[in-house]
């Protein structure tokens, strides 16, 4: 990718983020949805999440009426055959829409994603572990977990070991490769914590060009760290192809867009 073109999509990725320590001027990077992701945007319910981190619920909501749907289709009590563990506290939607009709919940403490289908049921629930905070899906069978969460016997070799971006068939819920984001971490310039490990703490993602960006929040495991990160991967390969480390900004989080 041509390095202009790059460091104006992160430019653009991190001022929509909410990023604490910086005022960067936004650059427009134009994306062009297809039919399919414009049909989604414009004619499909909304599902919305609420969650005082004690107990979720899920209603669905008209964006084009305005109006409520249906309220509490699913909550933390629901149980169903293909809902093994009922939802916790802690559940977001994932960032982006799905390459079907179906939304993806992200059940940050039970460490699992559900899938749930235009009849607003669970149709499948996969166990990724490890505190996953985005989901992205690139087709019928691969999409990447950002797993913010790690494991402190981390030898990364075990799917258990967190701090990665893990991929997922989302057809069969079959785990594949797990690409470490330990590696691409780096401290604080000013830092007098020395004996407290950095890890990447995968945060968000998002398809660019056919590469998936990921944002890193560089965090040690009592949230000390340095600037973010933006790491970019070859979904292909499974390997890292940019990284970019943003400095004077932190805490990215809470979405972003490269519009």
């Amino acid at each position: 990718m041509h390095r202009n073109r790059f460091a104006s999509i992160i430019i653009a990725l991190f001022v929509a983020t909410g990023c604490n320590e910086a005022t960067i001027a936004k650059i427009v990077v134009p994306t062009t949805p297809t039919v399919a992701q414009a049909a989604k945007r414009v004619l499909r319910p909304v599902l919305i999440v609420g969650s005082d981190f004690q107990s979720t619920t899920i209603s669905v909501f008209d964006a084009e009426s305005l109006t409520m749907i249906a309220e509490n289709v699913l909550n933390s009590g629901t149980v169903t055959p293909l809902l093994s563990t009922a939802l916790s506290g802690d559940v977001v939607l994932a960032q982006r829409p799905t390459t079907t009709s179906d939304w993806v919940l992200i059940d940050r403490t039970n460490g699992t994603l559900d899938i749930v289908d235009d009849s607003y049921s669970v149709v499948n629930q996969i166990s990724v572990g490890s505190n996953p905070h985005d989901y992205l899906e690139l087709s019928a069978t691969q999409g990447f977990v950002a797993r913010f969460g790690f494991s402190l016997a981390n030898d990364g070799k075990s799917v258990a070991d967190g701090d990665d971006l893990l991929e997922v068939n989302p057809q069969s819920g079959a785990l594949g490769t797990k690409i470490a984001m330990t590696p691409f971490t780096a401290p604080a310039a000013n830092s007098t914590v020395t004996s407290a490990p950095i890890y990447g703490r995968a945060d968000l993602l998002l398809p660019v060009q056919n590469r998936v960006y990921a944002v890193l929040q560089n965090l040690s495991s009592n949230f000390f760290g340095g600037e973010a990160i933006v790491v970019v991967i070859d979904p292909v390969a499974k390997a890292k192809t940019a990284r970019l480390q943003i400095y004077g900004v932190k805490n990215c989080a809470d979405g972003f867009s490269t519009q």
